[in-house]
């Protein structure tokens, strides 16, 4: 019989912190295009996300042949031409660059799963025994304590098996499981 991983749990906080991150990123693209605006056009959004300080550079050079400016400028001699400081801008690109969120080609954010498997047939089986006992505390109870419900010794499971979710339903304690090897 061929093992299949089976949903144990969604890890929320992990998501919601990748939701946070990506905001974060967001905005400081957001306060990277503003700065790049006031010298270059961004006429591709995609590669200015991909690295701005990049694209920035690659698009003053531009400028610099528009401007029939000495082809051997070097980055510094550039800038104090077109009299631009990137010193705050290449630290917010080093923050930009170190929120280890990705791109994809079409310029969304790479979201990982945040979803939480089993890794073996004895974690399934534990899964399916506590998801039946969850089933039935949940269909006896809807406010639940787990410590008042039952205790250690009682069904032959430990507390430490089971835990709440956000709207109060008994699910099975995801790490719990994990821990069977």
């Amino acid at each position: 019989m061929k093992f299949t991983p089976q949903l144990i749990a969604t890890n929320h906080e992990s998501e919601a912190g990748f939701n946070n991150a990506l905001r974060h990123k967001l905005k400081v693209l957001k306060n990277l295009e503003s700065f790049a605006l006031q010298y270059i056009q961004i006429e591709d959004s995609l590669q200015f996300k991909k690295n701005p300080l990049v694209y920035f550079l690659s698009q003053l050079d531009n400028l610099r042949i528009k401007n029939n400016l000495p082809h051997y400028w070097r980055e510094n001699q550039l800038l104090e031409y077109f009299d631009i400081s990137l010193t705050s801008f290449k630290i917010t690109c080093k923050t930009y660059q170190d929120i280890r969120i990705l791109f994809d080609e079409s310029g969304k954010s790479v979201k990982p799963s945040f979803e939480i498997y089993t890794t073996n047939e004895k974690q399934n089986r534990i899964l399916e025994d506590i998801k039946t006992i969850c089933s039935i505390l949940n269909e006896f109870n809807t406010k639940h304590n787990l410590d008042l419900t039952f205790n250690t010794n009682q069904l032959g499971k430990s507390i430490s098996e089971f835990t709440t979710s956000y709207n109060g339903i008994i699910i099975p304690n995801s790490n719990r499981i994990l821990n069977e090897q």
